[in-house]
């Protein structure tokens, strides 16, 4: 639920043991889902259902004195862009990583359901728990800038994630998406995102760039063998306390 990612196991995860234990890994990507998506969505998703449950009492107990029923907006804008792109990263990340590693790292697992889980595993400790079930030396390059843009952008604002946040990533992408349909604004359920709020989203992103490419350069001066690709890995995990 911490995101920490630390194992007392030789190899973590990929003990034989373990990484092949799908019920284990999938509770434990479940556990860095919700430490990843914030305290107050989680308070705020706690009071959507108990809303939703007395509303749904209320209309049984009293259907025939009530006429009108107010629906207040108990869930905030906050909260669903934050759960809106969680299960685009997490649901889009497990279909690319189940193609993209089908041949390659998903070769241990037998079953359908095996690799779908190890998909799902895949999708998930990018964001930022650091676990791998996997040799990550046998990723496919096309995995490995899947994960590094996965853990640039991290889990959701106060929460136990690193990152950039999922609503910074979002914030800026629903208005370079708006800016190429002419739109100067951004709304999102009936309410428009602030200029402040957009503006602070685009800052978060050219800094956390700025920090990259600089421990790039620095890591590439003093291990010069190291391929690129490697570099950038590294020090994207680094910047969002990934640890893979």
């Amino acid at each position: 639920f911490c995101n920490a990612g630390f194992s007392t196991l030789d190899n973590g995860l990929f003990h034989p043991d373990y990484r092949h234990n799908y019920m284990l890994l999938n509770s434990l990507s479940w556990l860095i889902i919700f430490g990843g998506i914030g305290f107050p969505i989680l308070f705020n998703i706690w009071h959507w259902v108990r809303h939703k449950l007395v509303q749904l009492y209320d209309r049984i107990a009293h259907r025939s004195q009530r006429k009108y029923d107010h629906q207040a907006r108990t869930l905030t804008s906050n909260t669903v862009i934050a759960i809106v792109l969680t299960a685009i990263l997490v649901v889009g990340g497990t279909v690319l990583f189940f193609i993209t590693e089908y041949n390659s790292v998903l070769t241990s697992d037998k079953s359908f359901w095996g690799k779908l889980s190890t998909s799902f595993f895949l999708a998930t400790v990018p964001r930022t728990a650091g676990f791998s079930s996997f040799s990550m030396g046998s990723l496919t390059n096309i995995s490995v800038v899947i994960m590094i843009l996965y853990m640039w952008i991290g889990g959701s604002p106060m929460s136990t994630a690193g990152g950039i946040k999922t609503t910074t990533f979002a914030i800026a992408l629903l208005n370079v998406i708006n800016t190429l349909r002419g739109r100067d604004h951004i709304e999102i359920r009936q309410r428009t995102i602030s200029k402040l709020t957009v503006n602070r989203a685009f800052i978060i992103i050219f800094s956390s760039l700025v920090v990259v490419a600089i421990g790039v350069v620095v890591l590439s001066i003093f291990e010069p063998k190291l391929p690129t690709q490697y570099v950038i890995f590294e020090v994207v995990s680094a910047f969002s306390t990934v640890g893979l």
